[in-house]
């Protein structure tokens, strides 16, 4: 997944917009996702379905 927005790890560290992430986990009905990041810094953090978007592209 791509943040759509800046956002923050659960360390407080911030991910630009823009940054790819590996799902980990997904709560309640797909309403948030626990997103690993590995660059700019290895991180983690919980964020809605309105702070990322499908990185692949859809034909």
């Amino acid at each position: 997944m791509t943040l759509a927005v800046e956002a923050r790890t659960d360390d407080g560290e911030a991910v630009p917009a823009g940054t790819v992430g590996t799902v980990v986990a997904v709560w309640g009905e797909a309403e948030a996702f626990d997103i690993e990041f590995d660059a700019p810094f290895t991180g983690l953090a919980t964020l809605t379905r309105e702070q990322l978007r499908d990185h692949r592209s859809r034909r």
